[in-house]
C-alpha cells in the first residue's frame, strides 16, 4: 500500500510564498507517512485566467526550472513522489497548463500538458474565463508515469476530467492512481465533482486522487 496525499491551499501572486506553502504541506504530508503528494492546478501561481492580461505571462516558467528544481530538492529531501502542476513556457511562443511528476530520488520522471482548455461564458454572455489566451492544448497524449515507490499514476488537469477518452486512456496504460490537480471555483462544480471522479475510478479500476485550490487567491 502506498499512503498519498492532496495538497490545498489558495494561491499568491508571488512564487516564492506558493513555494513555501508547497515546502511546509509537502513537508508535514511526508512526516505523516505520505509517500506521493499531488499539489493543485497552477500552484506556484494564482489562477489568472479571469483576466485577459498578457502580464499574466510572467507567471510562466521553463520546464526544468526554478520551480522544478526547487520541489526536486524536496522531493529527495522528504521522500516522496511530487506532483507539480506549474505555468510553462516551453519553446518560443509555447505555453501550457502542466503538471510535472518528480521522484522521491530528485528526478523529474515526467510531465503531462493539459489536453482540455475551456473558454467559460457567464450568462450574461461575457468571459468568465479565458484558458485559450494563455494555453495551447497539450501533445504529449495521455502518458503514465512509473513512480520509484513502484506504483504507475496518470494524471489530467481540471476540464480534462469532464471527458472519458483520457480516463480510459490511462487505465489501459496500467495506471495503479490517476491525481486530478484542479482549479474547480463555481457552485455548480459541487454536484458534479465526486460523481466524475468516481466514474473514472469505477470504470478503470483504479484510485483517483482530486486535488483543488481553497479559499481566494492573495495579492492580487
Amino acid at each position: 500500500m502506498l499512503k498519498i496525499a492532496g495538497v490545498q491551499f489558495s494561491g499568491h501572486t508571488k512564487r516564492e510564498r506558493n513555494l513555501e506553502k508547497i515546502t511546509r504541506y509537502v513537508t508535514e504530508a511526508a512526516r505523516n507517512g505520505a509517500r506521493g503528494v499531488c499539489l493543485p492546478e497552477l500552484s506556484t501561481s494564482i489562477y489568472f485566467c479571469w483576466e485577459s492580461n498578457y502580464s499574466h505571462f510572467d507567471y510562466a516558467e521553463a520546464v526544468p526550472g526554478p520551480s522544478t528544481e526547487e520541489v526536486a530538492s524536496l522531493a529527495k529531501r522528504v521522500g516522496a513522489t511530487v506532483i507539480l502542476p506549474l505555468f510553462e513556457r516551453a519553446a518560443e511562443g509555447q505555453y501550457y497548463n502542466t503538471a510535472v511528476i518528480i521522484g522521491s530520488t530528485g528526478e523529474l520522471i515526467g510531465k503531462y500538458r493539459k489536453n482540455s482548455i475551456p473558454l467559460s461564458i457567464a450568462k450574461d454572455g461575457h468571459i468568465a474565463a479565458n484558458e485559450k489566451m494563455y494555453f495551447q492544448p497539450g501533445n504529449l497524449g495521455f502518458p503514465v508515469f512509473r513512480t520509484p515507490e513502484g506504483v504507475t499514476v496518470g494524471l489530467m488537469i481540471c476540464y480534462d476530467r469532464h471527458f472519458p477518452e483520457g480516463a480510459r486512456i490511462i487505465g489501459l496504460e496500467g495506471a495503479d492512481i490517476l491525481f486530478v490537480p484542479t482549479n474547480a471555483w463555481r457552485a455548480p462544480m459541487k454536484d458534479i465533482w465526486e460523481v466524475e471522479l468516481r466514474a473514472h475510478a469505477v470504470a478503470n479500476v483504479y484510485y483517483v486522487c482530486g486535488v483543488n485550490k481553497v479559499g481566494k487567491d492573495e495579492g492580487g
